[in-house]
């Protein structure tokens, strides 16, 4: 859901040949909200329920915290 649309976008800007200041921007306008949704699903899911075993909560533990190291560094992904 999530990957598969961050996915497409890529996608689409190289098959626009994007400049790089092009990716820069696309990426902070088009995928940004994407991982903003991402984010507040991972917190969701975490409210919802947790189990240490589970696989899923491992994942969503771990994409959490480098959410986290995310935040602390401005939205700039590299071409």
């Amino acid at each position: 859901m999530f990957c598969t649309e961050l996915y497409r976008l890529e996608n689409e800007a190289r098959e626009a040949n994007f400049s790089s200041d092009a990716l820069v921007k696309c990426r902070q306008e088009k995928c940004k909200p994407v991982m903003e949704s991402f984010g507040n699903w991972l917190y969701e899911r975490r409210a919802k329920s947790y189990d240490a075993h589970s696989m899923l909560d491992k994942a969503v533990n771990c994409a959490r915290t480098r959410e986290k190291i995310r935040e602390l560094m401005s939205f700039h992904l590299p071409p």
